[in-house]
């Protein structure tokens, strides 16, 4: 992050673990113990670590913009994405979240199935790809060649 001097102008992320803590209370029992192992602790022993390793923490105005995927019943809570949402929104930080609902698969088992971004209907890879390409200056139209017909 920008305490390291790095400041990403753009990213998109599928299913990710916005803010662990909510992951841990709400996730299933395979997040928490990916947690656990990650982070070396549980949360009622490390609070401060959870948040610390918890990208909703570092939000701020200035950040790049976001293109953020999750299910509505997945191993990542919605909950977490939805913090994240409202922190980005409250930063007045671009961003988009996409929400498959009455999903219980991770968002990247969607990869090729279509979604609404940026006013286009494409298969989520094409479009993850396409508003990277616009949001970094370089429009790009991906071709779709991950995804069969």
């Amino acid at each position: 992050g920008p305490e390291h001097g790095v400041h990403p102008l753009a990213a998109v992320s599928w299913s990710g673990a916005m803010d662990l803590s909510i992951v841990y209370r709400q996730g299933n029992k395979t997040a928490r113990n990916g947690i656990d192992q990650l982070l070396g602790c549980h949360l009622s022993e490390c609070p401060q670590t959870y948040a610390d390793a918890s990208p909703v923490t570092h939000v701020s105005t200035g950040d790049g913009s976001l293109l953020f995927f999750n299910s509505q019943d997945e191993r990542i809570p919605i909950a977490a994405a939805r913090e994240m949402n409202q922190a980005l929104g409250s930063a007045d930080v671009p961003h988009t979240l996409v929400v498959f609902k009455n999903s219980s698969k991770h968002a990247r088992q969607y990869e090729c199935d279509p979604a609404n971004i940026a006013g286009e209907r494409l298969p989520v890879i094409d479009a993850s790809l396409r508003w990277l390409g616009t949001q970094l200056g370089q429009p790009t139209v991906p071709t779709g060649t991950f995804c069969s017909n």
